[in-house]
């Protein structure tokens, strides 16, 4: 017998929600995607793109992020053309990360990474000008474009009858006693049976609406795009001044810091240092030039780590907001809709729910 379907709202089309939206509608439920401007969201265009298990994070969050690597492999053997590689990562940043703890405590979970001397390295990216005399390589990690991403996935819920909604602004969660009954947009309200918030950044003013606290921080972080470019970057490549990696249509991607930081202050100033480096980094990188910089300013709840589930004291609202969305999408979505539909709750959630903030 079928499973009577539901009505959801997801409020956000950025990679977070569009991911959740898709894996709901797969799941044949009823879906409307509302989002204050175009899909793609807000802080997603501006994403570097990297999916990884990141480093000096405790085991609960490694685990939730391997998860979800695997999960893009899923999902891209089931969507032709998802915009998504797995194209591995060359670390050769000594200076802000202790590589020997990372590469010791990942080895030990498992993870596939490993020490390769400097020849090898230069065999992997032979146009990088200056390379330790020993590297670590991860081959498992990739990258998404992360706006690419999400409005793919939004055009796939659209086409499977998904009601899209842009350009319109969420003023408040409709709230009846206990229970998020649907959204206000303006003066008109739309009905649901739950709500999901991935928002971004707009997240905790949304869930303050049923007097729901998301303590969040907004680091800024710097990109620079350049113009397409013939291949000189054949990895995501993290090295002390500098993180980047080149796109498939050769668009090369610059940033030198995931936290916020000086550079990101001053775009013009900021790119042009940015730029220089890049031009000191790679051969072939000199005559460059930047086509766009864009200053993201990436939802980060405050201790760090993803919140995603239900608030304990009000039904029909689901939360997810997180950095790094491209890294969790596939699993967020997942596991959103596992919980929103059979009320099942995956175990690597434990540890992210919003009430650890209460």
């Amino acid at each position: 017998m079928p499973r009577p379907e539901k009505h959801i709202i997801v409020v956000g089309a950025g990679i977070i929600g569009a991911s959740i939206a898709w894996h709901l509608v797969r799941a044949n439920m009823r879906v409307t995607v509302v989002d204050a401007a175009m899909p793609g969201g807000v802080a997603s265009p501006c994403s570097f793109g990297w999916i990884n298990a990141s480093y000096g994070n405790p085991r609960p969050y490694f685990d939730l992020r391997c998860r979800s690597m695997r999960e893009w492999d899923r999902m891209a053997s089931e969507i032709d053309r998802l915009p998504y590689r797995k194209t591995g990562t060359l670390y050769t940043d000594f200076e802000r990360i202790d590589l020997d703890t990372f590469a010791a405590q990942h080895t030990g979970w498992g993870y596939d990474i490993r020490w390769i001397t400097r020849d090898e390295a230069r065999r992997l990216e032979p146009n990088l000008t200056s390379i330790p005399e020993r590297a670590l390589l991860a081959q498992d990690e990739g990258v998404a474009e992360a706006q690419e991403t999400a409005r793919f996935l939004i055009e796939l819920c659209r086409d499977q009858g998904a009601e899209i909604v842009p350009n319109t602004r969420i003023n408040a969660l409709q709230v009846s006693g206990s229970r998020v009954t649907g959204v206000v947009t303006g003066n008109d309200g739309i009905g649901a049976d739950d709500v999901v918030v991935a928002a971004g950044a707009e997240t905790p003013e949304i869930a303050a609406t049923a007097e729901i606290h998301i303590p969040l921080r907004t680091p800024p972080g710097l990109l620079i795009q350049t113009e397409p470019h013939a291949r000189i970057v054949h990895r995501t490549v993290l090295a002390p001044d500098l993180h980047v990696r080149q796109r498939s249509d050769g668009v090369i991607v610059a940033g030198a810091d995931f936290g916020g930081g000086a550079i990101n202050d001053d775009p013009v100033a900021g790119g042009a240092k940015l730029l220089a480096r890049l031009g000191d980094m790679f051969e072939g990188a000199k005559g460059l030039k930047v086509a766009c910089a864009t200053t993201g300013f990436r939802p980060t709840p405050e201790d760090g780590f993803p919140i995603i589930g239900r608030p304990a004291n009000i039904d029909g609202l689901y939360l997810a907001v997180m950095h790094s969305g491209v890294t969790l999408a596939p699993a967020a979505g997942l596991f959103a809709a596992q919980e929103i539909i059979e009320g099942v709750r995956d175990p690597l959630l434990s540890p992210f729910g919003v009430d650890r903030f209460v």
